[in-house]
């Protein structure tokens, strides 16, 4: 199987996205492009993507999704990183601590750097700190609902289906998506995702 171009998969992504769209009751409605718009203004926190949707447009991106879900994931959410200023109208007013973080952080870096120095990836900051969204998939329709205890280690980074009924529920543990590492005496940072 030859090796994929991610570079290529983000432009179909970027290109469903802002192009997909479906017949509704006052003509042309483009749900993903209404999402992104929500997004930009802090309207809403999550894009839920819909695989059969995908599917009119390019059935083989789906079956890379489902085979591949984390990356894909990772794809989608860096393609809506990049389509969101483009979608924004208006200034956000309500800026929050978070966003005063954020620009501090990336006024901290650009301030840090020379024009001609290259600085190490683990060194710059990394873009799940700099998102103000989640990215959630619909499974196509087609997908058969696993039990759980069907879920073996085949399933790892697919994307995959369960049916259940919830009968116990533990306290929610933090996830780290990205640990962050300081240096007391010069005050560098390190991220590891």
């Amino acid at each position: 199987m030859a090796p994929r171009d991610y570079t290529a998969e983000k432009e179909k992504v970027k290109r469903f996205l802002q192009e997909f769209c479906r017949d509704g009751e006052l003509g042309k409605e483009f749900p993903y492009r209404d999402q992104l718009v929500s997004l930009a203004h802090r309207e809403q926190v999550a894009l839920y993507v819909d695989l059969d949707e995908v599917a009119e447009e390019d059935p083989e991106l789906v079956d890379s999704v489902c085979e591949n879900a984390k990356r894909y994931a990772r794809l989608f959410a860096d393609a809506v990183h990049e389509l969101l200023p483009q979608h924004k109208e208006r200034e956000v007013v309500n800026k929050d601590v978070l966003d005063v973080y954020i620009e501090h952080r990336l006024m901290l870096e650009q301030r840090g750097r020379d024009a001609g120095e290259t600085h190490s990836p683990q060194n710059q900051y990394p873009p799940e700190l700099l998102r103000r969204f989640e990215l959630y998939f619909k499974a196509p329709s087609g997908s058969k609902a696993r039990v759980i205890r069907d879920v073996k280690a085949d399933c790892i980074g697919k994307l995959v289906t369960v049916r259940g009924i919830v009968t116990r529920v533990t306290e929610v543990k933090p996830m780290m998506v990205v640990a962050t590492y300081s240096c007391d005496q010069c005050g560098a940072e390190t991220y590891q995702p």
